[in-house]
């Protein structure tokens, strides 16, 4: 440690020339096991404190280092000088500011008030509490309630609110092309003037001091934003990054209005630091913009009463039409791959490409790696070099926007004056692929999270652009990200990177398999990153997986192992190891190595290796569709129609109508004695009806559909022809329904299987399973529910299901169709009654501790568990 202490003398030495000190920032983080993201030289109002270092921990930015020169001390830094600093860290998004002397180390946390402080002393023998470890530790230990907003959610909030007062206070007059053009020159103009302010110590508020100068009641917005960029001395032609046609609108802006929003971008009232937007830009822009771009509409939903006072729009989530943004962890993984994977020369030359760049978070944070000052050979021509080979499209032109403003302003922080051009296209990128003008093989680095849209959610022209696209390939059901994905592996050239965050059914959804069998065929997989146990997006339900492909090289016969991370917490420990090459098993995550031969099968379910074994092991069973027919239940395109109270059917039309077993009344081998739904189910004697029928013997029920025709005629299915309008859209064949059968839900936590006995239940969605025999039907039904029931049963499900948000599995037809099962042909007569026993009390008492307990034992030798697959299991 003491060469730690060495560094450190190095970097607070007064007369230490910039190269110098930046070797000794160098080697001061690796000695002490940091991770450096980037260094700032500012002093920030304090003279002895210039030399700034963010250090990451774990992916996340985790502390700025504030090296203070000899002799200063952190426990002399005054409230003023405090806060001066802090804003450095507050607007990089750190919470932790440590403040490095020769004799001390203090921590503060920028989010508490009053702070957590802690000051420990230091020495050439004890360099101890600067390190990464004892910073580890320090945080884990202090539990600590942050009493302040963070800059990136206050910003936000700022932003969402002015939203909703300025649609509110011009209610019908503008929209979100208004609205976006508003912030983002707000944004730019505070960001070019914090970089001007920040580097050549102009202390001035440009827009309040251009408003002051102003007279009359309403002020011309434009002409502040085009007076503040001659006032700041900025010669460039903004008008190719702003929109002032959508400026407009906000020519006669109340002044009072413009004051208080202008102030807001400066110092919120509930803030006690300043926002700093050339720090943002250096990093923090990126994950802000993140949260910057989504849709603003006014809630359709209304009483119907006449107000006097203009409604205030809500924010609507953007989740069906893709919208999904990306954290920040996942870009630095991404780039920090790629660059470890890359030689220098490489790194600062390649292309980069994003065909749905969102906010432009992979590629700017590719661009902050390549503009690090602490890496050797980064000049202002190399940064040039870097700005000029990116490209990003999106279909979303406020997306392009905040794109184009962050990274220029990326590059005023890196070089000192903004781009001359960036490569983002407003486009659907699909689109420009089906008409060839996306060259093959044209990129070095490709980087996407796709835009996740359901068939359903697809606009028309979207359903024949990717239909198109995809043709060749048999995909089935479409997805907008399979065809993104499918554009991604072709444009990548020979030895280049994809990068993808894909939904976790890639891995083995049927609609997917044609991609795998390319990547498998083309590209070596780098690294697969199964992050379906953790929330990665906001308020989204979908489960995630980062895939890192490289296509193979020509005449290169030698494949690189593939890292496989499986993660239920500590998501950026778990990519740190990845990156650092480690194979590791903690009670948190596994990361390990598979052969590339493991990505030529046919599902890609991410299992530890023991559980591997264990799976294989249980796959010498017979699959489940064996013994029994696997089917989805009722699909009506409509439930709120087709789904009615029994109080609500006239009498003499109950007949049309079957009842209806709602997945939230499935329990574990028991079922409601008396159901309050029905599902219309018209047939009569297992024969389906058509409508003249309907409408001669049930006038009442036809009366009802017709009340609803138009909405019922909107649906999709209806409109490709798939079924007439006033059916429910695959209402399964009686024959098949409509007998004995296993039922269960779509989506559960633990195993919820039962039996439906007489055969006169309708699941809606939800798979059900008959026998292939009649024989012992109802036996045969039972014993398998014991079977779906266990905890052997749980096990597999758990590892080979969709998951959902919080824990829940999606249980599809084709799962439960490749269960292991062990043959009933098989088993004593004399366990076989035992079974069905403990299953008929289970079905008429409800399951018990030690019932279940007992059904466990016998299901696990039936399968012949040995002790360490019991372990694998049960987790003892």
């Amino acid at each position: 440690m003491s060469v730690g202490y060495d560094y450190l003398m190095q970097i607070i030495e007064p007369a230490a020339s910039r190269e110098h000190r930046l070797s000794a920032i160098r080697g001061f983080a690796e000695e002490l096991g940091w991770t450096p993201s980037y260094e700032i030289e500012l002093p920030l109002g304090v003279d002895a404190a210039k030399n700034h270092l963010v250090v990451e921990h774990g992916l996340e930015n985790a502390a700025v280092l504030s090296f203070l020169d000899f002799p200063a001390r952190s426990s002399d830094l005054d409230g003023d000088a405090l806060r001066s600093l802090l804003t450095l860290s507050y607007n990089n998004l750190v919470e932790w500011h440590a403040f490095v002397s020769g004799s001390e180390v203090r921590y503060i946390n920028n989010l508490t008030d009053p702070h957590v402080d802690v000051i420990q002393p230091i020495s050439r023998s004890n360099i101890t509490p600067i390190s990464d470890g004892y910073f580890d530790e320090l945080w884990r230990q202090h539990r600590y309630k942050r009493s302040i907003v963070s800059c990136d959610d206050l910003l936000i909030h700022t932003i969402s609110r002015w939203k909703r007062i300025l649609k509110a206070d011009y209610h019908g007059l503008i929209d979100n092309k208004n609205i976006s053009a508003l912030f983002n020159a707000i944004i730019f103009v505070r960001g070019c003037e914090d970089h001007i302010g920040t580097y050549k110590k102009r202390t001035t508020k440009i827009l309040l001091e251009l408003l002051s100068g102003i007279k009359t009641r309403e002020i011309d917005l434009a002409a502040i934003i085009n007076d503040s960029f001659q006032a700041l001395e900025i010669s460039y032609n903004i008008e190719t990054l702003l929109d002032f046609e959508n400026l407009a609108v906000f020519s006669t802006l109340d002044k009072s209005t413009a004051y208080d929003l202008f102030k807001d971008f400066y110092r919120p009232s509930v803030s006690p630091y300043e926002f700093n937007f050339a720090f943002m830009s250096k990093h923090a822009l990126s994950r802000i913009y993140e949260k910057y771009v989504s849709v603003l509409e006014f809630d359709e939903k209304s009483d119907g009463q006449l107000s006097f006072i203009p409604t205030v729009p809500v924010e609507r989530p953007t989740t069906k039409i893709g919208a999904i943004y990306t954290p920040q962890f996942i870009a630095s993984f991404f780039a920090r791959y790629v660059r470890d994977n890359m030689t220098p020369r490489a790194f600062r030359k390649f292309r980069s490409f994003d065909p749905a760049c969102g906010s432009g978070i992979f590629l700017r944070t590719l661009l902050e790696l390549q503009c690090d000052p602490l890496v050797p050979d980064v000049t202002p021509q190399t940064i040039q070099n870097s700005f000029a080979s990116i490209y990003g499209i999106d279909r979303d032109p406020n997306a392009c926007h905040a794109t184009r403003l962050s990274l220029s302003l990326l590059h005023l922080v890196a070089t000192g004056r903004l781009p001359e051009q960036i490569n983002v296209q407003i486009a659907d990128a699909v689109e420009l692929a089906l008409k060839d003008r996306l060259e093959p093989h044209s990129f070095d680095v490709i980087l996407a999270n796709p835009p996740y849209i359901k068939l359903e959610h697809l606009t028309e022209e979207e359903r024949i652009i990717y239909g198109q696209y995809l043709k060749e390939d048999d995909v089935g059901r479409i997805d907008s990200y399979i065809a993104f994905t499918k554009l991604c592996l072709e444009k990548v050239e020979e030895g280049g990177f994809v990068c993808l965050v894909l939904p976790q059914s890639f891995l083995f959804a049927d609609n997917t398999r044609f991609l795998r069998q390319k990547v498998s065929q083309q590209f070596d997989v780098r690294c697969l990153v199964d992050l379906s146990s953790v929330q990665v997006f906001e308020d989204v339900g979908v489960s995630n997986v980062l895939l890192i492909v490289q296509r193979k090289l020509r005449g290169v016969s030698e494949r690189v192992k593939a890292q496989i991370v499986r993660c239920q917490e500590f998501v950026g420990a778990s990519l740190q190891a990845c990156l650092n090459g480690k194979s590791i098993d903690t009670p948190y995550y596994n990361v390990f190595q598979v052969d590339q031969a493991w990505f030529s099968r046919k599902e890609w379910v991410v299992l530890r290796p023991d559980e591997m074994r264990l799976t294989e092991r249980l796959n010498t069973f017979l699959p489940l569709s064996h013994f029994l027919n696997v089917h989805q239940g009722v699909i009506t395109g409509d439930d709120e129609i087709f789904i009615r109270r029994v109080s609500e059917i006239p009498t003499g039309d109950r007949k049309l109508y079957q009842s209806y077993l709602p997945d939230r009344q499935i329990f574990r081998y028991k079922l409601p004695s008396r159901l309050e739904e029905t599902i219309f189910y018209p047939f009569l004697d297992g024969v389906a009806l058509n409508h003249e029928y309907i409408e001669t013997n049930f006038p009442q029920t036809w009366t009802y559909l017709l009340q609803h025709q138009q909405r019922l005629e909107a649906r999709s299915s209806v409109r490709r022809g798939y079924a007439p309008w006033w059916r429910p859209v695959w209402p399964r064949d009686p024959k098949r329904i409509l007998r004995p059968k296993i039922v269960c839900p779509h989506l559960m936590l633990a195993p919820r299987f039962a039996v439906d006995t007489k055969g006169t239940l309708l699941v809606s969605r939800s798979p059900f399973l008959i026998s292939k025999s009649s024989e012992e039907e109802i036996t045969f039904l039972k014993f398998f529910c014991a079977i779906l029931n266990s905890t052997v049963v749980q096990w597999y499900i758990s590892r080979h299901s969709y998951k959902y948000s919080r824990g829940y599995h999606r249980i599809e037809v084709s799962l439960l169709k490749n269960v292991p099962a062990p043959n009933p042909a098989a088993i004593s007569k004399q366990l076989m009654n035992r079974v069905i026993s403990l299953v008929d009390d289970c079905i008429a008492l409800g399951p018990t501790p030690q019932k279940e307990e007992e059904i466990d034992k016998i299901v696990s030798d039936i399968y012949e568990l040995s002790t360490e697959e019991k372990k694998i299991i049960y987790g003892e």
